[in-house]
C-alpha cells in the first residue's frame, strides 16, 4: 500500500501512544523495516519526514534537440524509440531519458 503524509502522521502518533511496530505495520499493510526508518526519521529531525516525489524529474528540450527531432522525424518517419536511436547515430545527438511525449506532442505539430 501506498505511504502517503497522512498515513506517515498516524504512523507517528500510533508510535507515540505505544502501539508496536509489528501493530503498525500490520495494520497500514507497510513492513516493519520502512515503520522503523520513519520513526528513525522523525526522531532524528524531529518533524514528521517527507515523501519526495518518485521517478525522474523531467528536462525540457533545447530549441537545438526539437529541431533535430523535427528533421529526423520528417526524413525518416520513426517512433519515439527508433528516432532516438537515429538522433544518437546519425546527428550526433544523445537525448538522454528521451522524454518520449514531447516527441509525439512535435511530430503533431507538423
Amino acid at each position: 500500500m501506498k505511504l502517503t503524509q497522512k498515513k506517515i502522521r498516524w504512523i507517528i502518533k500510533r508510535y507515540d501512544e505505544g502501539m508496536s511496530i509489528s501493530e503498525i505495520a500490520f495494520l497500514t499493510n507497510v513492513t516493519g523495516r520502512r515503520i522503523r526508518q520513519i520513526i528513525q526519521s522523525y526522531k532524528e529531525k524531529g518533524r514528521i519526514p517527507m515523501i519526495k516525489k518518485p521517478g525522474r524529474k523531467r528536462r525540457k528540450l533545447t530549441p537545438d534537440e526539437k529541431e533535430a527531432i523535427m528533421k529526423a522525424y520528417k526524413k525518416y518517419k520513426f517512433g519515439a524509440r527508433l528516432l532516438e536511436r537515429v538522433l544518437d547515430e546519425r546527428y550526433g545527438i544523445h537525448i538522454e531519458n528521451c522524454p518520449q511525449k514531447a516527441l509525439f506532442i512535435l511530430w503533431r505539430r507538423e
